[in-house]
């Protein structure tokens, strides 16, 4: 708890503040029980769910991106807290996610991951836990898209970039209703499409 007064800490609240925090912090804490852990821990498995599937089709596609798939190991320093996280995950094997049956000890973890303390005794290993680096997997989309005659704009205002594509939806919109509104439908729209555009020049007048 000392923690979260120190400024230098990674999570930092300022005590000022807390009269603004504390309605959310309490709202926190009715969550902080077994029931609401396992449905966050089914939602994240749902919202994963797949992916795994959608990185490989990335790939076949020409998708040139860095890719680890070494899993992850959960180390602890007895069998029983390794256990106690491992039944924390078991709503995730619902969702088609492979989990080990048990822990593994002593020697076994550490020929696993030399790396450990020998203070660390007891753990598991998560197959199906890939690391992806961001800024390959950025450039990677960006090439394949390009390949693909997609052209992107990099450094752009990102209010500009809406706007170009609200115009091009607008024009879409009014070239299908050429072929798909009747002639009252289509005097409707000339009529809305003029408005708009005398309020165009109207707000550009006003930031004069």
């Amino acid at each position: 708890m000392r923690a979260l007064f120190d400024r230098d800490s990674a999570l930092y609240f300022k005590p000022g503040d807390w009269h603004r925090l504390a309605p959310w912090l309490l709202r926190f804490r009715t969550y902080c029980n077994e029931a609401d852990h396992a449905h966050g821990t089914a939602a994240i498995a749902r919202l994963g769910q797949g992916v795994f599937d959608l990185v490989e089709e990335m790939r076949a596609d020409g998708v040139e991106f860095e890719l680890h798939k070494q899993g992850m190991v959960y180390a602890a320093q007895n069998a029983d807290d390794a256990r106690a996280e491992l039944r924390k995950l078991a709503p995730m094997r619902e969702y088609g996610y492979e989990l080990p049956d048990d822990v593994i000890t002593n020697s076994e973890l550490h020929e696993l991951e030399p790396a450990l303390s020998p203070k660390v005794t007891a753990g598991f290993l998560v197959h199906q836990h890939w690391h992806v680096r961001p800024d390959s997997l950025t450039a990677g989309l960006a090439d394949a898209l390009r390949r693909d005659g997609v052209e992107i704009t990099e450094g752009a205002d990102p209010g500009a970039v809406s706007l170009r594509s609200a115009v091009g939806q607008l024009m879409g919109a009014v070239a299908q209703s050429a072929h798909a509104a009747s002639a009252e439908q289509q005097q409707r729209i000339v009529d809305i499409v003029n408005n708009a555009r005398r309020e165009i020049y109207h707000l550009l007048g006003e930031s004069d």
